[in-house]
């Protein structure tokens, strides 16, 4: 069944409970979740809240040696090396949101992962029928033959790169005490290693530091000032909008 988790008014796809879900509703809910999040922070860009720096943690977690192997039980070298590809795919850009559309159906990823079309198929078919389902599969239709794979996700990483945007965009918009971009990185990489949940995207940062362990060294210090920095940051994208609407007046009643 769908599960979904409502966080003050978002609507997310929990990533772990989806045998039954449909990849063009997760995709749609996956959107919707980013584009709020957009709101929240003052309608940044997608990028603002996952660019490069804000999905690598994810990606290297979520496709490390250990977490394949621990996790998954892929004991072969060659397979993690393809899962590694795959999650690399499925979040190199903003928007992916652990989506890869395939243009060429299973040619052009086999090209991209560098293995045959027959070992791709079984791995694709093993990820997609374990009980956690590690990956969903779309397809488009022919008039004969089996209906071709058009898109893939993988619900572990939507779920985490979606609370990685949410948890960015409430530290952007100036929350109190909201956990900073660092513990942000930390904690994803921690409990990704860990197969955890994604927990509250409102956070504050004594329980992102309770959650990252004894040893984690926190300064709640920088974590505020970070805070106040964005906060100023905000007021001038305000200001900065004011005076375009202003100069957008003055040009049109001139």
């Amino acid at each position: 069944m769908l599960q979904l988790a409502f966080v003050v008014g978002h609507v997310r796809l929990i990533g772990m409970d989806v045998q039954d879900t449909d990849i063009w509703t997760a995709r749609s809910i996956a959107q919707k979740t980013l584009s709020m999040a957009m709101v929240v922070a003052d309608d940044c860009q997608a990028g603002e809240l996952l660019g490069s720096s804000a999905r690598r943690p994810v990606i290297e977690a979520l496709g490390s040696n250990e977490f394949a192997h621990d996790h998954l039980g892929m004991r072969q070298e060659s397979m993690r090396r393809r899962w590694r590809g795959l999650v690399g795919l499925a979040a190199d850009r903003p928007r992916a949101l652990g989506f890869h559309r395939l243009d060429d159906g299973l040619r052009g990823l086999e090209y991209d992962l560098g293995c045959d079309k027959s070992t791709l198929s079984c791995n694709l078919a093993a990820w997609r029928e374990r009980d956690d389902s590690l990956v969903l599969v779309g397809t488009g239709s022919r008039p004969s033959g089996r209906d071709p794979i058009v898109s893939i996700q993988i619900p572990y990483l939507t779920e985490w790169l979606l609370w990685t945007a949410e948890a960015r965009a409430y530290c952007t918009s100036g929350l109190f005490d909201q956990i900073g971009y660092q513990m942000i990185r930390d904690l994803a990489q921690k409990l990704i290693r860990e197969r955890s949940p994604a927990p509250s995207s409102i956070l504050p940062v004594a329980e992102g530091a309770r959650m990252l362990g004894s040893g984690y060294v926190s300064s709640r210090r920088v974590e505020r000032g970070g805070v106040q920095r964005r906060m100023m940051a905000k007021e001038r994208r305000q200001m900065r909008r004011e005076r375009q609407a202003w100069e957008e007046w003055r040009i049109l009643h001139a």
